[in-house]
């Protein structure tokens, strides 16, 4: 997971994790009860721990290109 490699001792930064994946966005942007709610609560509190810092995470889909 790409956000547990981001030092949580940033101050004032804005990071932006990209990804292929829409429906990992859709689950973060919406949780709900299903199975992998383990992966969210840890991103959630990935971020958490960022925001402490005064960081902004962003969020943001790109689609894959297919060859």
């Amino acid at each position: 997971m790409a956000i547990q490699g981001v030092p949580s001792y940033l101050l004032r930064r804005e990071i932006t994790i990209i990804t292929s994946n829409l429906a990992a966005i859709q689950v973060i942007n919406q949780p709900k009860h299903q199975s992998g709610q383990a992966s969210v609560i840890r991103i959630y509190d990935a971020v958490r721990e960022l925001r402490k810092g005064y960081n902004r995470v962003l969020l943001m889909w790109v689609p894959a290109q297919h060859e």
